[in-house]
């Protein structure tokens, strides 16, 4: 998370306010009339690269706490954890909810959800448009490679999915997007069956209960396509659940259904390829794990942050782990592991440094060494050494200069050891570090503020290591990294490395192993926000966009590859002057500075100056919002415990109200000017508050503005104006537990919820990040959320998910724009990169011919279809039969898919009943439902289960609660609330069971009867279904 230089950066050094080093703000030379260049683009990439500062030559800029701990405010208030429980709930509503497709130059289409493409009569081309950056990566912590074809790679953005590369990870394609959850942190092959791949989800590594995981995924394919596993789902509460981070994962190299989960309760191990699980050792926060498989010991570290790092044994293949620790040092805290390939014995664990209120906390605390697998540990390197360059293994070689670790071993620390060497160790911090005397001392092996200006050069922030499956240490030397700039390769890594200067650093040399980018479609870039401009009538579009750690981002005519970065740092907002154009921009950084771009026709060349003169407010957001009067671009806005107004383009600021506006503890999260009215102001807060003023032009710092609290502590993410319909304004809203979107009619004076929160067919309750109003026509609404993007196509009265294929990934931004005359939708997402797609007119469709939408049953036979529970009873047409009576055999299909999945597949069949013939398409399915105990069938003697019976629904009742609950499950007693059910009968206990649930409400209300004899139709069973397992 570290401010570093690019081509094309404009770098030096200036005094803000802040007092934080600025890159990037230096008058341009002038330019040759030879060098005159003409397009936007070019003139942006022109921008000369200028001497970065040290790091050491002033404070630290580096800030991924404050940019995870931003992440979780907007979603819960601090101290509060991540309901990660709302994201599944969402998932399975959205699967319950109509679909918005955009397709070809032709218009958007509202289809049935799940419907495919040909049947919806829409262009089997993408929609969405992937538009990049291609080149510009971002945090990864998981790298694998196929074990038998090198080639064949798979890597991961911990919010972006799985990526698979088949040239050695120069070329990357998404395979994730479809994925549950993207935060995988984890991948690793199966080394005698590679088909077979386990990824593990969750990065629970900050200061706080964040970027949770949803347990681990299975490909049986290499990769290409990924299926949870239901035994690692999380637990809705949160104090008891291991699966919401799964750090590290482990398979047998001789049996690919042994995996190891090092998660957040420990150790748990599965000998079914996933589909039940064991806690071998219960600890909080167990981050790593390694195994000496020829001795059959594991070792896994526990601990992190506060938390004592300690390392603990199994002598057992991991069956079993002591709870002594074998290394618990004072002040020990992360740590990870590596085990030597080439000797199993020779292990090394490398810990940062924890002490209640120190001043130091996180940098290098020690890296032991093991030459018995891990039962003894000696201390290699440590923090107290008179080499001072140890104290920085887990930051930057310069920071050694001044005795300043600068470090952050909580979030990034990584340990590897040479494949062919167990005495050449290499250590991951900010920088990248290796030892060739068995960790006794490093040198510095990687730049981080030269990453693409040198051969040297890498990304800082280093988080995975992975040596080729041929590494030799000669002939072949290649490795890889896995840092927040994406995956790096070297092809030399054991050329020499700088090492510590005996006199001082200024004659340091710098390292000999070179680095290679890897990031050409490996879209994981984290948008925070994006603008485009022109709207594409009067020339090119151009793109523009601030990210988490990887800078502003600036590209033309939607070429993935060709994108610029033109500042460091965690990119912000940003805006383009609608009068100049590209002539006059504005870009940020975090914490509220603001970077002022002017284009100057002498010199055919950008000068960048300081956009924050004037403020001076400790309450700005990480990621500080601003915005252009549309009316007047020399206006813009900004706030933080105050408003603040500029009038002169940035080059000075004046307060704009009181201070304290935002209450305690709350800052400016969003701010709108209202189109043709440049006196009405409208702010948000992470407080749930509205701010207003219809004044504003004239506001100063006594001003009081118009204040109410609209939400609960909410976060007000994104405020826009209706371009369509005067005093119409909406609003999103980002922390759980309350509506996320808004409308108001009266310029906000008044609002209400228009998301229909918490009722069927409405926004899930996931926060919502941007809105965006169609230009022609203000009935169509599109908002960005946490899990893609919803639309309404009737201001609000229905809601439809509009995703696909758009990744199933956080949408921060959403602009509207026309691109030769057609009007388009761009999506900046936070994990994904920016995507683009038409949009237009609406028309209706659906998936059987037979259920239209208004049919009493359609939600649940769609929910049942989506889940694959059906396919229906006719393809061509496509039908589904809603009245057709089911059978006890079909009966055993739909039950067994519902409650497993569609991918479930039962073992054959024996011929354990007599009327069940071996060939039968439902023979395998009857006999695990027999097996189950679900059903005892329908005769003993011989065993019988009359398979062409239709299913009655006092049978319903049995099979679906012995389903849920098992075979041994028996309900309450009967009450006799039915009217044609006695208490005493059989099916009485389980039908009033099944109606306490809410599953059914009986098929008669006055009097309330259930009908037990009647028998089952298709439009029933899917009801049935859906409620029970929640589809």
């Amino acid at each position: 998370m570290l401010m570093k230089s690019k081509p094309f950066h404009a770098m030096a050094a200036l005094a803000a306010f802040s007092a934080v080093l600025l890159a990037g703000c230096a008058s341009t030379p002038q330019a040759d009339a030879d060098e005159r260049v003409s397009s936007t683009y070019e003139r942006i990439r022109a921008v000369p690269l200028t001497e970065v500062p040290k790091k050491h030559k002033g404070p630290r800029y580096d800030k991924p706490r404050e940019a995870q701990e931003y992440y979780i405010r907007q979603r819960v208030l601090p101290g509060q954890a991540i309901p990660n429980e709302r994201y599944h709930a969402a998932r399975r509503a959205m699967q319950r909810m109509p679909q918005l497709r955009f397709g070809g130059q032709g218009p958007a289409t509202m289809v049935a959800p799940g419907t495919p493409s040909a049947q919806a009569n829409i262009s089997p081309i993408s929609p969405w448009t992937y538009l990049g950056p291609n080149n510009a990566g971002g945090r990864s912590r998981a790298i694998a490679i196929h074990p038998t074809s090198p080639n064949i790679m798979l890597a991961a953005g911990v919010a972006g999915g799985v990526f698979r590369s088949t040239d050695a990870g120069v070329t990357w394609t998404a395979l994730g997007d479809a994925m549950q959850n993207m935060a995988v942190v984890s991948i690793e092959f199966a080394p005698n069956n590679p088909n077979i791949v386990y990824a593990g989800t969750g990065e629970g590594y900050f200061n706080a209960d964040a970027v949770r995981g949803d347990g681990v995924f299975k490909s049986t394919d290499a990769g290409l396509t990924w299926t949870k596993l239901t035994a690692t789902n999380v637990n809705p509460n949160p104090a008891s659940d291991a699966w919401i981070y799964v750090y590290n994962l482990r398979v047998d190299p001789n049996n690919a259904n042994n995996v190891w989960a090092a998660n957040r309760r420990g150790v748990h191990r599965t000998t079914d390829g996933g589909a039940t699980w064991n806690q071998v050792l219960a600890k909080s926060y167990c981050l790593d794990i390694e195994f000496n498989w020829d001795a059959n010991v594991a070792v896994v570290s526990c601990g992190t942050l506060n938390l004592a790092g300690e390392v603990f044994r199994s002598t057992d293949r991991g069956a079993t782990f002591s709870t002594t620790p074998v290394l618990a040092a004072p002040n020990q805290s992360r740590t990870e592991l590596a085990v030597s390939k080439s000797n199993p014995a020779v292990m090394y664990a490398a810990a940062a440094f924890y002490e209640q209120n120190g001043t130091q906390n996180y940098r290098f605390r020690g890296l032991w060494h093991s030459s018995n697998s891990g039962a003894t540990w000696t201390l290699r390197a440590s923090h107290t050494d008179t080499n001072p360059f140890n104290l920085a293994l887990l930051g930057d070689f310069d920071s050694a200069c001044d005795n300043d670790p600068r470090a952050q071993g909580w979030y990034d620390l990584e340990v590897a050891v040479d494949p062919a060497d167990p005495n050449r160790v290499w250590i991951g911090g900010i920088d990248i570090f290796r030892s060739d005397d068995g960790g006794f001392n490093f040198g510095r092996a990687g730049v981080w503020y030269e990453d693409g200006n040198r051969p040297f050069g890498i990304h800082a922030d280093q988080h995975r290591i992975v040596f080729h499956p041929s590494y030799n240490g000669t002939t072949n030397q290649i490795m890889f990294v896995g840092n927040d700039g994406g995956i790096y390769r070297t092809n030399n890594a054991r050329a020499a490395v700088s090492t510590w200067p005996t006199s001082n650093c200024s004659s340091v040399v710098n390292p000999a192993v070179s680095w290679t980018e890897l990031n050409d479609g490996f879209g994981v870039t984290q948008f925070y926000h994006g603008v485009v401009h022109p709207d594409g009538t009067n020339g090119p579009l151009l793109f523009m966009g601030g990210t988490q750690d990887n800078g502003t981002w600036f590209d033309e005519n939607n070429d993935p590859n060709s994108w610029v970065e033109i500042f460091g740092g965690d990119g912000g907002y940003a805006a383009v002057d609608t009068n100049e154009g590209w002539n006059r921009f504005y870009t940020s950084y975090q914490n509220g500075n603001f970077i002022r771009w002017v284009f100057n026709p002498a010199t055919q060349r950008y000068t960048t100056s300081n956009g924050t003169t004037g403020i001076s407010d400790d309450g700005l957001a990480f990621i500080t919002p601003f915005a252009m009067d549309p009316n007047n671009p020399q206006i813009l806005w900004t706030g933080g415990s105050r408003m603040w107004r500029t009038n002169n383009g940035m080059q000075s600021w004046v307060a704009a109200s009181v201070t304290g506006i935002t209450a305690a503890n709350t800052e400016v999260s969003a701010v709108a000017v209202a189109p043709g009215n440049s006196n009405l102001v409208i702010a948000g807060t992470d407080g749930g508050r509205v701010l207003r003023n219809t004044a504003a032009l004239s506001a100063g710092s006594a001003t009081a503005w118009e204040s109410q609290q609209l939400t609960a502590n909410g976060v007000i993410s994104e405020i826009t104006f209706d371009p369509n319909t005067p005093g119409r304004v909406y609003l999103t809203q980002s922390r759980f537990g309350q509506p996320h979107v808004y409308r108001s009619n009266d310029n906000g004076a008044s609002w209400l919820p228009i998301d229909r929160f918490g009722q069927a067919g409405g926004i899930p309750d996931i926060p919502a990040h941007s809105i965006a109003v169609d230009p022609d026509d203000s009935n169509r609404l599109y908002v960005g959320t946490d899990l893609g993007m919803f639309a309404t196509i009737d201001g609000g009265n229905t809601w439809a998910v509009a995703s696909s294929p758009l990744p199933n990934t956080v949408v921060e931004k959403l602009v509207f724009l026309k691109d030769n005359g057609v009007r388009k939708l761009a999506a900046f997402t936070h994990g994904r990169g920016a995507w683009i797609a038409n949009a237009g007119t609406v028309n209706a469709g659906q998936r059987f011919d037979d259920v239209p939408p208004s049919y009493w049953a359609y939600p649940q036979i769609e929910a049942i279809a989506v889940a694959g529970v059906t396919t229906g009873c006719s393809v061509n047409p496509p039908l589904y039969c809603p009245t057709q009576t089911v059978t006890r055999g079909q009966m055993a299909i739909f039950l067994l898919r519902a409650k497993y999945g569609s991918a479930f597949t039962p073992p054959a069949a024996t011929g354990l009943f007599a009327d069940v013939p071996l060939n039968a398409f439902y023979a395998n399915w009857v006999e695990r439902f027999y097996s189950e105990g679900i059903t005892s069938g329908c005769g003993t003697d011989p065993l019988r289960f009359c398979p062409e019976s239709p299913v009655t629904r006092g049978q319903m009742a049995v099979f679906l609660l012995r389903a849920k609950y098992g075979s041994a499950y028996n309900p309450p007693a009967a009450t006799g609330i039915f009217t044609d059910v006695p208490q005493g009968d059989f099916f009485a206990p389980w039908i009033e069971q099944l109606y306490s649930e809410g599953v059914t409400s009986g098929c008669s209300t006055s009097p309330l009867r259930y009908c037990p004899d009647s028998a089952v139709a298709r439009d029933q069973m899917a009801v049935f279904l859906a409620r029970t397992f929640d589809l």
